[in-house]
């Protein structure tokens, strides 16, 4: 899903800390990839350095399942995040950003936790900045360029898979 130049700017406004880790790049990923088993393929993985300030950071991948199986949860070892959750960024509702009815601000953008992704067979399922992504939730550090962090990846189906994930400044 692409978000015009102006609604990112209002979410950057509305909730800059988190957005950094979140905000949308114009570029693609590259094509590095790792096989999982039981037929599903992560590509494109890597994660957003972040800013000394902050205690979140953002995973991003592509997804693709041979047959349907679901993504149902993501962990991240303790030395890195306290928790990881997989997240999807969508358009705040006027409750959630607090404008009232005259309002004539930009719709903003906000970040929900969603309790599995689908992932339907021979489909790519992207995630990305600006939709979902495994938001990394009380870093022990900041992510810094050049380290890696493993992500571990639940579906219903497939085995449990760990994926190793570049730390970069923005998509390859």
């Amino acid at each position: 899903m692409k978000f015009t130049r102006f609604a990112t700017i209002a979410a950057l406004v509305v909730a800059p800390l988190m957005m950094t880790s979140c905000s949308q790049d114009a570029d693609t990923a590259s094509d590095s990839s790792v096989a999982l088993t039981e037929g599903v393929m992560v590509t494109n993985q890597w994660a957003r350095t972040s800013p000394m300030a902050t205690t979140m950071g953002a995973v991003y991948f592509t997804l693709n399942s041979v047959k349907d199986d679901v993504l149902t949860d993501v962990m991240v070892d303790g030395t890195v995040a306290s928790a990881a959750q997989i997240h999807e960024t969508v358009m705040a509702t006027a409750d959630s950003t607090m404008m009232g009815s005259g309002s004539t601000a930009a719709p903003a953008m906000t970040m929900q936790e969603v309790a599995e992704v689908a992932l339907p067979a021979g489909e790519d399922v992207a995630f990305a900045p600006g939709g979902y992504h495994v938001m990394l939730m009380m870093l022990k550090s900041p992510l810094k360029v050049g380290t890696d962090i493993k992500v571990t990846l639940v579906f219903k189906n497939a085995p449990e898979q760990v994926v190793t994930v570049p730390v970069l400044d923005e998509a390859p």
